[in-house]
């Protein structure tokens, strides 16, 4: 026989994380915070496991997150089931958790999003990853969807394709001299420092991969930001492999020069996600789909 949920438990649950602890759970729900420590401690004990991270900001485990996305789907129903039959009053917005990579986010991921916050009422959260690891966020009931360059999805989920998103190797005109003009390909290459975004920039090994020759090592700078990655460049601490939506302007005054004319990387971006949504989520997701293979195309 299947658990009973226990929705105010559930609702204790959403407060805690959304709002970042217990005490403001506590004021918002109008209840102590032992009590908000009760009902959360209630549904560990009928679950038989941790659902959150005590932590500052508290976080979900991955039943948590289960529990938790249950949560926004019946509420979700629910208040399409209130439009449908006429009688919506309701102000809530909803939860949207979606895994991105760092360079759609820096170009446009928010150009794509920011006109569905209102019209859909929603609370987004953005958890970051490399563009080849995303989709294990959808695997391990972290997120709703997320954006990747693996095509195709684990069980329960779907996959869309969105677009390219082409990147091109570059670097500034003083690091070119110093570094390219006047040395042949291999010594250049086996010298001149790089700037990598972390350590699984696969990105940047692919685009050089004639280049980089199997073994070779030469001097990394590792920038995990992706605004701080292309000033880096820009300065010229060395050169790297950028998504061309962020250095067109750079390219185009000059600021940076590609190192190989005419060679880009075009690295193809899917959307991955749940199959099981609620009537709003599907409608969220393909206007989202929609906006994004705009800016990719």
């Amino acid at each position: 026989m299947a658990q009973e949920i226990d929705y105010t438990g559930l609702g204790a649950l959403e407060a805690v994380i959304t709002l970042g602890g217990f005490k403001k759970a506590a004021d918002q729900v109008g209840v102590t915070q032992s009590a908000i420590s009760q009902r959360i401690n209630h549904l560990e004990d009928r679950y038989g496991s941790p659902l959150v991270i005590r932590k500052s900001p508290p976080s979900l485990t991955k039943l948590g997150r289960k529990l938790l996305d249950h949560f926004h789907a019946v509420r979700d129903l629910e208040n399409q089931l209130a439009v449908d039959l006429g009688s919506s009053t309701s102000t809530s917005a909803r939860s949207i958790i979606l895994g991105v990579n760092a360079d759609s986010l820096a170009t446009w991921f928010f150009e794509a999003i920011t006109p569905l916050i209102q019209e859909f009422s929603i609370k987004l959260e953005v958890l970051i990853e490399n563009e080849h690891l995303t989709h294990h966020l959808i695997e391990k009931g972290e997120v709703l969807g997320c954006i990747s360059s693996e095509r195709y999805s684990g069980p329960g989920c779907d996959t869309i394709k969105l677009g390219v998103m082409r990147y091109v190797g570059v670097c500034s005109k003083e690091f070119y001299e110093n570094h390219f003009s006047k040395k042949d390909s291999k010594t250049a290459f086996s010298e001149a420092p790089a700037v990598y975004f972390d350590r699984s920039d696969w990105i940047h090994r692919q685009f050089f991969k004639s280049e980089l020759k199997s073994g070779s090592l030469f001097p990394i700078h590792f920038i995990p930001s992706s605004e701080g990655f292309v000033e880096g460049i820009v300065r010229g601490l060395g050169y790297g492999v950028t998504p061309v939506l962020q250095v067109k302007d750079h390219l185009k005054i000059g600021n940076l020069v590609p190192i190989i004319k005419g060679r880009e990387l075009k690295v193809p971006l899917f959307f991955h996600y749940i199959r099981r949504e609620s009537k709003v989520q599907m409608q969220f997701r393909s206007r989202f789909c929609k906006n994004a293979t705009a800016l990719l195309s």
